[in-house]
């Protein structure tokens, strides 16, 4: 059986090389074939035209020739320029163009691959179409028929106009322009051909003659028939020769806004809304039963003239016959919210002086008691009691009063009597905690004020500064009695505590009698002008701030007192009358006159 089927095998052998044989002679022949059928012969690919002229088979030769001819024939004709109202013709020639020949020939001549060859030959291939090109030998040639068709199309736009006069709408229609686009002409031009159509923008106006008949049609909207004004029962109208003086027309981009002139509609809309307005009130705080409560704000509402105009510009442009007037709400400046904001709850430190009754130091104590009262003293917020209280005069009804002046005397001013505030404010602010920037001890010491732990003001100075540097803000309460002044700082307690010591009094001074000659009283007459008689002295005092158990605050002051000195005015001594002579001998002469004694 194995040596049959060996057997078999070798008697087929010589068919099967035969066959292969015949395939490789039949592979080699057609390569052969598209060899010789994609060759190139020196010619231009077959089916090949420039500008029409059928080239395809031809020598460079003949190509070059034909294409000559074509370029100067094509010079010598003429270009028509087809514009907007007309045509426009000039000489090819006078382009200043010449043919690039040689460069349409190589683009024929690689326009075609092996296989692009192949199938042209055997009657398959795509025609092939390219254009003889042309270039600016001298471009002044373009320019100038550029710059002839624009001067033939070119037109200026002409803005329109509206305007009112004598209540009359004249309008002036606008002109749209015409303008060449030259850049896009000169391409064009420069291919050569037959036939150019111009390439013209169409250059419309800004505000076109649609906008310009809009306006005029919101003018006769307004001014014809305006909507009446109304609120709840009460109704205002306007009349048209309100409208007419108030309108004004201004161009905004490409619209022309109405404007009306708001001021002229004051005084009629104020005649008839004024009356519902409402002043907007702050949040306050007031003390019930020495809790402090807010007083809660309210909005305020406010006659809108503006937008009440343009209220009845848009109802006169729906054809609504009335036009509802506009109140703006007016919202405090300080608002229930900040109030409650502020953490005010408890009173967190108070002070209080005595007085005697009713001199006029008194009244300025009232009257700088009235104006801080109330005061409120934000997170981090610095107080001046200067700039709170504001300069005392008679206009503000401050009244002349004893305060020490220059050297330690006192004298009248306005005003004088307010130290008490601000030493009753600056033991307040002490016992708060607050921290304690600018405070001056009066220059001798008077026994209505804490030792060392007091302080004065003038305006101008000094001064009187504190901080409130807690998280939570103050509310102060400042009442003045007949006899006492009492100031309360109220806010959240934040676990604040305050501790301190005075010390005794060392480097003591003795006060003094300083008399003064005064030449109006009588001549042995004494006028006590300052009872004084006060010793000078230092004082220490401290302060510890704990904020639970942990000392924020360690602090130590030095005040130092000048004695208060007596002062009384003495009047001129009295001048004695002497007279007297030379003691003369016995024989002869007058004896002395001793008479003389008190004028």
């Amino acid at each position: 059986m194995f040596f049959t089927r060996a057997r078999r095998h070798r008697s087929r052998d010589p068919l099967i090389r035969l066959g292969v044989i015949a395939a490789i002679a039949l592979i080699v022949g057609l390569f052969a074939s598209v060899l010789w059928l994609s060759r190139s012969d020196g010619n231009l690919p077959p089916n090949v035209k420039v500008s029409g002229i059928e080239l395809g088979g031809k020598t460079l030769e003949d190509a070059r020739a034909l294409l000559i001819d074509h370029a100067q024939k094509r010079l010598t004709e003429k270009v028509t320029f087809e514009l907007p109202n007309g045509e426009y013709e000039v000489e090819a020639d006078d382009l200043g163009l010449t043919s690039n020949i040689e460069l349409v020939l190589s683009q024929a001549v690689e326009s075609r691959s092996a296989f692009s060859r192949l199938k042209s030959r055997i009657g398959i291939g795509d025609p092939i179409e390219l254009s003889l090109e042309y270039q600016v030998e001298s471009a002044s040639g373009i320019r100038q028929v550029i710059e002839k068709i624009s001067d033939l199309v070119d037109q200026s736009m002409r803005p329109g106009s509206i305007q009112i006069v004598d209540r009359q709408i004249l309008i002036e229609e606008a002109q749209p322009g015409l303008k060449v686009e030259t850049d896009q002409l000169f391409d064009l031009t420069r291919e050569l051909p037959k036939r150019v159509v111009v390439p013209v923008t169409k250059v419309d106006p800004i505000i076109t003659n649609e906008v310009f008949s809009d306006t005029k049609s919101r003018i006769e909207a307004l001014t014809q028939d305006p909507p009446d004004v109304f609120f709840r029962r009460i109704s205002v109208e306007i009349p048209e020769a309100l409208i007419w003086r108030a309108i004004s027309l201004k161009e905004n981009d490409r619209v022309i806004d109405i404007e009306l002139d708001h001021k002229l509609f004051t005084r009629r809309l104020r005649q008839g809304f004024a009356r519902f307005e409402r002043s907007s009130s702050d949040a306050s705080f007031v003390l019930k039963n020495g809790v402090p409560r807010i007083v809660k704000s309210k909005d305020g509402r406010r006659l809108s003239i503006a937008e009440t105009v343009e209220a009845i510009a848009v109802a006169a442009y729906e054809n609504i016959t009335e036009a509802e007037v506009v109140f703006k709400t007016q919202e405090p400046s300080f608002t229930t919210k900040k109030a409650k904001a502020l953490g005010i709850r408890k009173l967190v430190g108070s002070f209080t002086t005595n007085f005697a009754c009713c001199p006029p130091r008194v009244t300025n104590i009232q009257r700088a008691a009235e104006i801080l009262n109330g005061t409120l003293i934000g997170p981090g917020e610095q107080f001046s009691l200067n700039e709170v209280l504001g300069r005392r005069t008679k206009a503000r009804g401050f009244v002349a009063a004893p305060m020490i002046g220059a050297g330690g005397r006192l004298v009248d001013s306005v005003g004088g009597g307010v130290s008490q505030i601000a030493t009753t404010i600056f033991n307040a602010a002490f016992f708060s905690g607050l921290e304690l920037m600018i405070h001056t001890p009066h220059s001798f010491y008077i026994s209505r004020y804490p030792e060392g732990r007091e302080a004065t003001i003038s305006w101008g100075g000094p001064e009187l500064v504190f901080r409130n540097d807690w998280s939570a803000g103050i509310y102060m309460s400042v009442e003045a009695s007949d006899t006492s002044i009492t100031v309360g700082f109220y806010s959240t307690r934040l676990k604040r505590r305050v501790e301190t010591t005075t010390g005794d009094r060392f480097n003591q001074v003795a006060a003094e009698t300083i008399e003064e000659e005064n030449l109006s009283l009588e001549p042995g007459e004494r006028k006590v002008i300052q009872a004084g008689g006060i010793p000078g002295f230092s004082v220490i005092y401290t302060r510890k701030v704990y904020r639970a158990d942990e000392l924020i605050r360690d602090e130590q002051w030095t005040t130092r007192y000048d004695p208060a000195n007596k002062i009384v005015e003495v009047g001129p001594e009295e001048e004695e009358d002497e007279s007297g002579g030379e003691e003369e001998d016995e024989s002869g002469g007058e004896e002395e006159d001793e008479s003389g004694g008190e004028e």
